[in-house]
């Protein structure tokens, strides 16, 4: 059985108690039921990366996150079950980042709507 990575996505806090910062609270994306079955395996992640690094170090390309596309339906679903574990959270961005504990300022995964 392939090993699933455990994955994160960065949802933008409603309450700050320090003024100009906005907390970030990172929602465990395996829990998240509709989403399970889109995320890569720890093996899909990690050829990605290895490519991502052949492809800077010999072309200076920007890194490029692993793209899952989703139908709307489907992106909806995701946005509706996410919203309802976090309804006082806002996404940091269209699409959903899918990031790991160890490295939380590189997306792993990027889920986005076809």
């Amino acid at each position: 059985m392939a090993k699933k990575i455990k994955l994160y996505i960065p949802l933008m806090g409603s309450l700050s108690y320090v003024k100009g910062y906005t907390p970030i609270t990172l929602l465990n994306a395996n829990n998240i039921k509709s989403l399970k079955e889109l995320i890569p395996t720890k093996e899909q992640i990690q050829e990605n990366l290895l490519a991502n690094q052949i492809q800077m170090s010999k072309f200076g390309t920007e890194y490029q996150p692993l793209i899952v596309r989703v139908s709307e339906e489907k992106f909806n679903e995701l946005e509706k079950e996410i919203k309802q574990k976090k309804p006082n959270h806002k996404f940091v961005k269209k699409g959903f980042d899918l990031i790991s504990d160890s490295q939380r300022s590189t997306p792993l995964v990027q889920i986005i709507q076809q």
